[in-house]
């Protein structure tokens, strides 16, 4: 590594590869936030049906929501 940094810089630059390692990243937090909504929904179902009043029928749609949009 030089004095400069320029190795650090160019192998960042080779990391990005011309735009695509923001595609990369967009996938990603995608990918992430999907995982984390099939896991959250249902965890925090019993709390949301308390406070919101609402029904198992209208819980499980909503569950199935998440699941379809994860297909």
């Amino acid at each position: 590594m030089t004095a400069t940094g320029d190795d650090g810089s160019r192998a960042f630059e080779s990391l990005r590869g011309g735009g695509r390692g923001r595609v990369l990243l967009v996938i990603g937090l995608g990918w992430f936030l999907t995982l984390g909504m099939r896991y959250v929904v249902p965890a925090l179902l019993p709390q949301i049906q308390a406070h919101y009043d609402i029904n198992h029928a209208t819980a499980g749609l909503a569950v199935t929501a998440v699941w379809a949009g994860y297909a």
